[in-house]
């Protein structure tokens, strides 16, 4: 799991309902502590950037980890610039990267930066491929989750209206949506190529 910018891996919006939810159906999930600017930065384009090219190497470190534990299909989560990360992870990544079958964006379109940083329009197609993307956003955000994705078939945008970005008061039903997609999307993915047994 991924958090927003200025938040943390136990955050109570969002990010806590889902690491306790999980778990609960079967799920091993490992928050990362993301990157944060430095004390009086501005979030501007330059240090949003730098926060993706930072949060590479920790996503790396986790996805890493959880191979260790000989973990074969593993699943991204991001709330806000969390997923914008995890999506520019997933985008240098590239093809060999194949045991993360999904992307859960949350709010992933909402940074200021996100659409112009990384457009999700132009990179969609080679993702689509091989990873398949849930892209939740609340309805007071308009539709920046609503993409023309024609020819997307792993593509499935979702808005929760009434809610905000914390999602206060539909934690059930995110995590409950999150849940579902997880299980037809990773759990009976045919996409995931075995890992070799370990011989240690």
């Amino acid at each position: 799991m991924l958090h927003d910018l200025e938040t943390h891996p136990d955050w109570p919006a969002v990010i806590a309902p889902l690491r306790k939810s999980l778990p609960e159906h079967g799920w091993t999930v490992l928050s990362v502590q993301m990157p944060r600017l430095p004390p009086g930065a501005v979030s501007d384009n330059a240090a949003i950037r730098q926060l993706i090219t930072e949060a590479k190497p920790r996503i790396q470190a986790a996805v890493d980890y959880l191979k260790g534990k000989e973990f074969k299909k593993l699943a991204l989560i991001g709330h806000g610039l969390g997923a914008v990360q995890g999506l520019a992870y997933l985008t240098e990544a590239g093809p060999g990267e194949k045991t993360i079958l999904g992307l859960v964006s949350i709010s992933g379109r909402r940074p200021a930066q996100a659409a112009e940083l990384l457009p999700l329009r132009e990179i969609l197609p080679a993702l689509d491929a091989r990873i398949a993307l849930f892209d939740i956003h609340a309805g007071r955000e308009g539709n920046h989750g609503q993409l023309d994705a024609a020819g997307a078939k792993r593509y499935q945008p979702f808005g929760i209206l009434g809610a905000d970005y914390t999602y206060r008061g539909f934690e059930l039903l995110l995590t409950s949506r999150v849940q579902g997609w997880l299980k037809k999307n990773v759990v009976k993915s045919t996409f995931a190529e075995p890992l070799p047994v370990s011989k240690n």
